[in-house]
């Protein structure tokens, strides 16, 4: 499963004149990059809030091993160089960065495990926002899993009973308590 989220605190100031005259909507204007970083894997596209169903089955997905990323100082995955399996998505315009990685995340900023796993373990968002010179916002897969699911849900209409809770299967499990649309605790 992937958990490929929107980041809930859109900027809307970091577009130029030429970006915005194709759309209409605020959140049109958005390029989210989303990138779910896995022990394993990771998987990135680029995605805007104002996406439909049909919209999202058409969006490139771009997979790779993560471990070639782990082994490196993960602020060197947001360049746009020769050999970065994110080049592409990297030459798109986006405005912003959201990042669902494996383990617990404490402040979008410490993880107690990622030291063992390459990552930094303190100030990852600052080192990334310093890094792009965008907003990033990160948190723990099973969350970021469990904001999609529930906008999926929407998207097809269907009403979720609550709570409830979100499982994601990957190199471990992950699981986070859905107590309301709006309020998500990982376990």
């Amino acid at each position: 499963m992937s958990a490929i989220a929107l980041s809930p605190n859109l900027n809307d100031n970091c577009l130029s004149s030429s970006d915005s005259h194709h759309k209409t909507e605020l959140y049109s204007k958005t390029n989210i990059l989303c990138i779910e970083l896995g022990k394993t894997r990771f998987k990135a596209a680029c995605l805007t809030p104002s996406m439909d169903v049909n919209a999202l089955k058409n969006v490139k997905i771009t997979v790779g091993r993560s471990s070639e990323w782990l082994q490196k100082n993960t602020h060197l995955l947001f360049r746009n160089s020769l050999g970065n399996p994110l080049s592409e998505l990297l030459s798109e315009p986006y405005t912003e960065i959201s990042l669902s990685i494996f383990g617990p995340i404490f402040d979008q900023a410490r993880h107690i495990s990622w030291r063992t796993a390459g990552l930094p373990s303190e100030n990852l968002k600052e080192l990334l926002e310093n890094e792009t010179g965008r907003p990033v916002e990160i948190d723990s897969d099973s969350a970021s899993w469990a904001i999609g699911a529930i906008e999926y849900l929407k998207f097809e209409e269907k009403i979720v009973t609550y709570p409830c809770l979100a499982v994601t299967l990957g190199t471990r499990v992950g699981l986070a308590l859905i107590e309301s649309e709006h309020q998500i605790k990982v376990i």
